[in-house]
């Protein structure tokens, strides 16, 4: 029970931020746009899947794990400046070193992560129902909860929470699918993220994150 506060403290800036964009957005419509730089504004709501990467025993390599993300852009049609909140889950099977000794265990992994950075978008179709490639990178800071089997270990602990720094590379597509002006997107990102986990001052977080959703 004594891991409950810490996982709700994961959760609820996720929460926040979902529920206020979806207030933001009751009155409906397509992305919003306005006079200036920042006249363009779109927010969207997808799912990632994680594939890990990384040094054996100093990473998740081999893990995989699921989450949702939100986000806003502001900008122009051709630079946007990037804004996003997650909530990833993992849970798996990987190696880790514990003290001299090398071994497999069980292992969940909670967290939640804010990201900022920029985009931009050089292909875009004249047709509002066509489609827009966009590149960009954004820094990552997140909270992450790493939880092993009850057991005796010599560096590792069963439960730690520490804190994750990184930055993600991405590349997607977006294009109009409904006639309301929404819009789907897929996106792939590399991500590079280190903690304080499994006894390494700088555990990695690395891997491919693919991620679709909607966009309005």
């Amino acid at each position: 029970m004594e891991r409950w506060p810490s996982i709700l403290s994961l959760i609820l800036p996720f929460v926040a931020l979902g529920a206020g964009s979806a207030f933001a957005a009751e009155g409906g419509g397509t992305a919003r746009e306005g006079a200036g730089f920042f006249g363009r504004e779109t927010r969207r709501f997808g799912i990632t899947y994680t594939n890990f990467s990384g040094d054996k025993d100093e990473s998740l390599s081999g893990g995989s794990g699921f989450g949702l993300e939100a986000g806003i852009t502001r900008g122009n049609r051709f630079v946007q400046f990037i804004g996003k909140i997650r909530l990833d889950y993992s849970a798996g099977n990987v190696e880790f070193a514990d003290g001299s000794s090398k071994t497999k265990l069980d292992y969940k992994l909670l967290g939640t992560a804010g990201a900022l950075g920029l985009r931009l978008t050089p292909i875009t179709s004249s047709d509002p129902a066509g489609f827009a490639i966009y590149f960009g990178a954004v820094g990552t800071f997140g909270i992450e909860q790493l939880t092993l089997p009850d057991r005796t270990y010599t560096s590792l602990k069963r439960n730690q929470t520490s804190t994750a720094t990184g930055y993600d590379l991405l590349a997607g597509i977006d294009f109009g699918a409904f006639s309301s002006g929404k819009r789907l997107y897929l996106e792939a990102a590399l991500r590079t993220a280190r903690g304080d986990f499994g006894g390494k001052s700088s555990f990695q977080l690395d891997g491919l994150v693919l991620q679709g959703g909607l966009a309005w």
